[in-house]
């Protein structure tokens, strides 16, 4: 097996560019305020892991993905060989928009009809445009027990 390479590549004027295409905008604002502002090693390690060892949870599946923050993970999973068949990025509502536009930054390589960008919060209930689009056949997270006040709020 190929050894892999998991580091995050140099930002430059607050966008990171990875090998698979993605140029992934960060926020100091948002990573300031929260941990969803930039890109971590987890997604990174997801995104090369999953398509690789786990074809057959993504190819033509319908997928969840939790706490996206910047949106790496998710709009990896939607370019490349083996592509997801519909995924649905979510987290806070202040991430959202940081989602939003990493989404349209990629919009010459990611499928948009294929994604949705939705708020959810672990504390509070479910919203609609989540709701709608269960079941899912996979629901992936990557960076998300950083704190131990997430824990309880993620398994109930």
């Amino acid at each position: 097996m190929a050894e892999r390479c998991f580091s995050i590549p140099r930002r430059s004027l607050g966008v990171r560019s990875f090998p698979n295409g993605l140029r992934i905008r960060t926020s100091t604002k948002l990573l300031i305020e929260d941990t969803g502002g930039d890109v971590w090693r987890g997604s990174i390690a997801m995104a090369s892991f999953l398509p690789s060892d786990h074809r057959d949870c993504l190819e033509g599946r319908r997928v969840l993905e939790l706490a996206s923050g910047t949106g790496l993970l998710g709009l990896s999973l939607l370019v490349g060989e083996v592509a997801a068949g519909c995924v649905v990025m979510t987290d806070k509502p202040n991430m959202t928009e940081l989602i939003e536009a990493n989404v349209e930054a990629n919009a010459d390589i990611v499928p948009k009809e294929k994604l949705v960008v939705a708020p959810l919060d672990f504390c509070t209930p479910i919203g609609s445009e989540v709701a709608e689009g269960a079941p899912y056949d996979t629901v992936i997270v990557s960076d998300v027990f950083y704190d131990e006040d997430i824990v309880e709020p993620f398994l109930c």
